[in-house]
């Protein structure tokens, strides 16, 4: 196990939120301010196995090591899944990852969360996302925690296997990052029953980790 595997007490599904920094930084936080997110959270990552996570970035998504070093705090969270669950998670993305291409991202997606957060019918869009399997991070996580699912008719099918963190019939692709901090802190209202806040990594923290990506 890790050092911030092992420091948090971290399981597979858990989820990490952070703000992304620089000129792509720039970009997430104007795409999450229109689709009305004022959350301080820009990005969302899940935690796997193998003291990796997996995470949705403008590049497509990747996996990258759980013990790195951050220029912003990193608040990691968990839903209250049974370890099938959690697997799923696991194997679900590993099943993504696996598709030619991998999963790809697009900043369609925020255009499509910023029409649907004023009221604006952006069908063709919603279309197109769900073809072409774009994800940003808040939508993978999501997704992941699902367990997957199926767009059927232009309805959601969800794993009946999996963990329904949203039950008003939004698909995963209707979630931003401020949506997961809501339904994950037991300090907000929107909470789910048995969410909890495992601790936060300061930023700059802990720099002496072996195998450390460059800071986000």
């Amino acid at each position: 196990m890790g050092v911030i595997a092992e420091r948090m007490n971290l399981k597979p599904g858990d989820l990490g939120f952070t703000r992304i920094t620089g000129f792509t930084g720039w970009w997430v936080n104007l795409g999450q301010a229109l689709t009305g997110d004022a959350s301080r959270f820009t990005h969302v990552f899940v935690v796997m196995d193998d003291d990796t996570i997996i995470e949705a970035m403008p590049q497509g998504a990747r996996y990258a090591p759980l013990d790195r070093e951050y220029k912003t705090d990193v608040m990691y969270s968990r839903l209250p899944l049974s370890d099938e669950q959690r697997q799923l998670v696991v194997q679900t993305a590993r099943e993504l990852m696996a598709r030619p291409g991998g999963i790809r991202y697009s900043f369609f997606d925020y255009l499509y969360l910023a029409l649907k957060h004023w009221g604006i019918p952006a069908f063709m869009l919603r279309k197109a996302i769900q073809k072409f399997g774009h994800q940003i991070c808040s939508q993978l996580a999501d997704y992941l925690i699902n367990g997957g699912g199926t767009y059927k008719g232009g309805k959601w099918i969800p794993n009946p296997k999996g963990f329904r963190l949203f039950t008003d019939g939004r698909m995963p692709m209707d979630v931003t990052p401020g949506d997961l901090v809501y339904a994950t802190d037991p300090r907000l209202n929107q909470s789910i029953y048995g969410a909890e806040i495992l601790g936060t990594q300061k930023a700059g923290h802990p720099a002496e980790l072996p195998d450390a990506q460059d800071p986000l």
